[in-house]
């Protein structure tokens, strides 16, 4: 069986874009859906089919199922074995793991061809309009929290050692902690 990860909305839809699996009326389905739950972690996601097939533009609800299959087959969908008020199962964000690494190094990859090094950077302009933004300019100045990128975010979900933290500018111990606020979980 594959290893299911939960992932947050935004890692969720990065994900489903990287799987090659998934065509284009079922991605659809699932952007729709996604907007259904908690964005910041990925539970309770509880959609309306009647509300899914109006967004989508299908003509009712049943066209919406075999969507939904794919994604729960697929492991995208989890439920979560509760239902809501009116009876709609509530499911939680899930990928595949393989798929979430694949769509981390997707992202990494157009990153470093971008010139980023894998590094958000915000550019600042400058009394000419030019940025002056350093690429690799994503360490916080002392006293400041840590902002980490989608890309080091999802780096947590692949399961790598410490030795491997890829960002020397950010002390591993320090995107961990950002990394565990981010997400809710205890230090």
């Amino acid at each position: 069986m594959t290893e299911l990860v939960r992932v947050n909305h935004s890692a969720w839809r990065k994900c489903i874009r990287a799987d090659p699996a998934i065509r284009l009326t079922t991605l659809a389905v699932a952007m729709v859906i996604g907007e259904y739950g908690n964005y910041a972690d990925g539970s309770n996601v509880r959609p309306s089919m009647e509300t899914v097939a109006r967004e989508v533009g299908f003509s009712s609800r049943q066209k919406i199922y075999p969507h939904l299959k794919i994604l729960r087959e697929r492991g995208y969908l989890t439920p979560a074995g509760t239902r809501s008020a009116k009876g709609v199962v509530v499911y939680r964000l899930t990928a595949p793991a393989e798929i979430v690494r694949t769509a981390s190094a997707t992202s990494l990859d157009a990153a470093v061809r971008a010139g980023t090094n894998g590094q958000a950077a915000e550019p600042v302009q400058g009394e000419e309009g030019r940025s002056n933004a350093a690429p690799n300019s994503s360490a916080a100045p002392a006293g400041e929290p840590v902002q980490l990128t989608m890309e080091q975010k999802m780096w947590f979900l692949g399961g790598s050692s410490p030795e491997e933290w890829p960002w020397p500018n950010i002390p591993y111990s320090t995107a961990e902690r950002a990394y565990r606020k981010y997400t809710g979980q205890p230090a």
